[in-house]
């Protein structure tokens, strides 16, 4: 059972059930003046008033039904569960005592069923229900807290069940060796490490150990630190063995205050003559060499032995640090006395240099008579700690990829360039996790939780490297893609200028970090940088390659102009109902292309049945589709990428949405290019289109089929529109292809022709006279390139539509609804076009005039 539960059961269940068992003794030993007053007040004036009757009955069920309506949606459940018991143990102690006779209901009386049984049984549904939600509470609110809780603190061991990492063994060793050592001066220890490294927790596994051992030393805390200066470390020393040894030896405390007095008064002539003054006897004391002899014996003879633990000795200047050294060694150098001193050997060593260049590398051999390096970390250890500072707030999947994945290919082999020695302590994990997880809360659900990894492990241990990923991606990256049509993708590029193969990230760092560290960057960013998959659990739709969500990774948020994953599969993959209001959004947010190719992207695992298959690709055939188009036009709109999820897919389709029922996805088909909203026809005729060019008779719809849904959207949109650019654009594309393998030179070519639809013609020339020319006729007059004003006629267009110049000319000098500028205009190109054989130099002032403004 975890804490947080033990807890709950401590605090809140047994004082309440404390208060349930006080009630129930309290009615059972006063049942009988509790029922005379329940009498007087309620029974007697009001609820033996109240007749049996159908009218009765309706109007206590309907009250009834009202109440718990009421109380069924307040969210005190606790307030109401206790409300509940109480009364149930009332009715509990009353119902069945034979104080008073219950007023039967005229529906059940048939069962004996009274007024007070319906309102214990509401109360006993309420208290199911409030039960139910309170756990279901309880149980969220710990959810929350393992996965949300705050910081991890970095605290050091302060017992053995804590260590994890084993070192107690070794520390009760040393306490053991301490406690028999017979030592005339002060025994100086040094326990060496990094810094992070676990040197406070081992001092503390030691101080432990040495609690359990007979001799029971007295064990001093001194914190350097805590001085505000260098000269007052002596006094905060001596204030504090002082104080600690005056429950010992009142006489050795005196003469260890004192001794301090003379010493400090020694380092100057006003300071000697103060002190004088203070304590005239001093004047005739003996000399301070036979004061400090005085205390040796007294510490001797002291029957514990007096321990000092000086820990982070590293953290100090370097005056500071020599001034507890001189402190070890000459000032309180005392009998039965052991210091226990921590540091990283090499700062102090820095620190003596910069005062004793000559001799500072056995300086510290002259103060500790032993250094104990501190027990190293086995790499097990290392990973067992990460693993314990991550599961309580990442995912279980995501722990799993961590403890099967991660730790074996880093932790449990030895290779150059090892991301494992990352972590060179426990410090380094607890500030890696705590780094970690503030970024995993805004973001885990956006991101490839690997990659993400990976690179939050880049981030804390080489912040220059992760800057430089993002800030000069330009540099660092290739980018392949149209950010249009398909996804753009991010690919490392080698360096042609190191040997080996080392990424450009590598070749801007190496000025910077040496071989080692250059090899665990190539090494972390090689699995960042995975294509393969290899690493993700997920989905590489959201991988750091992909642009769309490359900033995502860095910025650790999801912006205005970010599609966020989360709500993504929380609004398109876990509803299969109404997506308009999410879809409306992201148009509204200016990123509706990154919703389309995200949908796009979708895997056909990941449609959860045929329902919501179809629902999704009717959303975008029908809602996005035509919306995107609407705004930014035909021809930006993905089609290819359409294509290859929906329609080149369509035999996996099959086997795994429909499960082989092909009858089902033709009707979806049919039902999908059936849509009645011209708005939706502008797509779905291109959608035929390449359908047609591509598949030709063979696709699951016939050529006539398809063709007859395009001659209907024609008709349809232009009843609505009349010939617009749009409906004309729709009306070209109505076409019947023609594939030929030609053999040139040896090799096949496949060479297309197509030709505007026959019966598709006949509608327009039918419809054609009803309907404004001036966009039909703008789409038949091409410009030449790189000219000013030549131009020529879309032969193609003009001779599949008509039988030749001349009955275009009549239909378009017929037409009434057509500005007679526009075909006055045209009617003179045409002319001039025939008398210059098919380029014209021309200038138009009609027909091109909106395009032109």
């Amino acid at each position: 059972m975890s804490n947080k539960k033990h807890n709950i059961i401590k605090e809140e269940l047994l004082p309440n059930l404390s208060y349930y068992l006080l009630f129930i003794g309290f009615f059972i030993s006063f049942r009988e003046p509790v029922s005379s007053i329940i009498n007087t007040i309620l029974v007697q004036p009001l609820f033996s008033k109240i007749s049996s009757s159908l009218i009765t009955d309706i109007a206590f069920l309907t009250s009834l039904i009202i109440l718990s309506r009421i109380i069924w949606k307040k969210r005190d459940h606790m307030w109401i569960i206790k409300c509940t018991a109480i009364s149930l143990i009332a009715f509990i102690t009353f119902r069945f005592g034979g104080y008073w006779t219950y007023t039967p209901t005229y529906i059940l009386s048939y069962i004996s069923i009274s007024y007070i049984d319906l309102g214990v049984i509401a109360c006993i549904v309420q208290l199911i229900w409030h039960a139910s939600l309170s756990c279901k509470q309880q149980q969220g609110l710990s959810n929350n807290d393992q996965r949300n809780g705050g910081f991890v603190e970095d605290n050091a061991v302060e017992e053995t069940k804590d260590d994890s990492y084993e070192r107690a063994q070794v520390a009760g060793q040393i306490a053991k060796q301490i406690v028999t050592t017979d030592n005339k001066r002060a025994f100086a220890i040094g326990i060496t490490g990094r810094y992070g490294s676990g040197k406070t927790s081992f001092i503390n596994l030691i101080c432990h150990a040495l609690k359990y051992e007979e001799s029971n030393s007295l064990v001093i805390h001194f914190n350097p630190w805590d001085a505000n200066n260098t000269a007052d470390i002596q006094k905060l020393f001596f204030d504090e063995l002082s104080t600690s040894l005056a429950n010992e030896d009142r006489a050795l405390s005196s003469s260890m205050y004192h001794y301090y007095r003379r010493l400090n008064g020694r380092s100057s002539f006003v300071g000697n003559i103060i002190n004088n003054l203070r304590d005239l006897s001093l004047i005739f004391a003996r000399d301070l060499d036979d004061e400090k002899r005085k205390i040796n014996d007294m510490m001797t003879n002291l029957s514990r032995k007096v321990i000092i633990i000086i820990d982070d000795l590293d953290r100090l200047h370097n005056d500071e640090v020599i001034e507890v050294l001189r402190l070890i060694r000459n000032t309180a150098n005392f009998g039965n006395m052991v210091y226990i001193v921590a540091y990283d050997k090499e700062y102090v060593e820095q620190s003596i240099k910069k005062l004793n260049e000559r001799t500072y590398k056995n300086y510290l051999d002259k103060i500790f008579q032993i250094e104990i390096p501190l027990p190293k970390s086995e790499s097990y250890f290392i990973a067992d700690a990460l693993l314990n500072s991550l599961k309580n707030f990442i995912k279980a999947e995501e722990f799993e990829y961590i403890e099967s994945k991660f730790v074996p290919l880093h932790f449990n082999n030895e290779f150059e360039g090892s991301i494992a020695s990352i972590f060179r302590n426990h410090r380094d994990i607890i500030r890696f996790a705590n780094s970690f997880k503030l970024t995993y809360l805004l973001v885990s659900e956006e991101v490839d939780f690997a990659q993400f990894f990976y690179l939050q492990l880049l981030k804390y241990r080489y912040p220059r490297a992760y800057d430089m990923l993002y800030e000069q991606r330009r540099d660092i990256f290739s980018l392949n893609g149209n950010n249009l049509l398909s996804t753009q993708r991010y690919h490392l590029k080698i360096s042609k200028v190191t040997e080996g193969k080392h990424t450009i990230l590598s070749e801007k760092l190496s000025p910077h970090l040496d071989i080692d560290d250059i090899h665990i960057i190539d090494r972390i960013v090689e699995n960042l940088f995975k294509h393969e998959d290899e690493h993700s659990w997920k989905t590489n739709v959201n991988d750091i390659a992909n642009a769309d969500y490359f900033e995502i990774y860095f910025s650790n948020r999801i912006s205005s102009k970010s599609l966020s994953e989360k709500e993504f599969r929380q609004r398109m993959l876990e509803n299969s109902g109404n997506y308009d209001d999410y879809i409306n959004q992201k148009f509204e947010q200016g990123i509706q292309l990154r919703l389309l190719k995200r949908i796009l992207s979708l895997r056909i695992k990941e449609y959860k049945d045929i329902d919501h298959y179809e629902a999704i690709v009717s959303c975008v055939g029908h809602v996005i589709a035509p919306k995107y188009i609407e705004e930014e036009g035909l021809g930006p709109f993905p089609f290819k990428k359409f294509m290859g999820a929906y329609i080149d897919n369509d035999r996996q389709i099959i086997e795994y949405i429909y499960k082989g029922d092909k009858g089902r996805f033709i009707n979806f088909l049919r039902k999908v290019f059936s849509n009645q909203s011209y708005r939706t026809h502008f797509f779905l005729n291109e959608l035929i289109r390449l359908i047609i060019n591509q598949y030709g008779n063979a696709y699951h719809l016939s050529l006539d089929e398809l063709i007859n849904f395009q001659i209907h959207y024609f008709s349809q949109t232009s009843d609505v529109c009349g010939l617009s650019d749009e409906v004309v654009w729709l009306f070209w594309g109505i076409r019947n292809y023609e594939k030929d393998n030609l053999k040139e030179n040896g090799v096949i070519i496949n060479k297309e022709n197509w030709q505007i639809n026959r019966e598709a013609i006949e509608v327009l020339k039918h419809r054609i006279v009803n309907f404004d020319l001036r966009y039909f006729i703008e789409s038949l007059i091409f410009k030449v390139p790189n000219t000013d004003m030549t131009y020529t006629l879309q032969k193609k267009l003009v001779f599949d539509t008509f039988a030749d110049l001349n009955e275009l000319t009549k239909i378009v000098q017929s037409n009434t609804h057509t500005d007679d500028n526009i075909k006055s205009e045209f009617l003179t190109f045409i002319k001039k076009y025939q008398q210059n054989e098919n380029v014209t130099d021309f200038e138009f002032n009609y027909i091109f005039q909106d395009k032109e403004a």
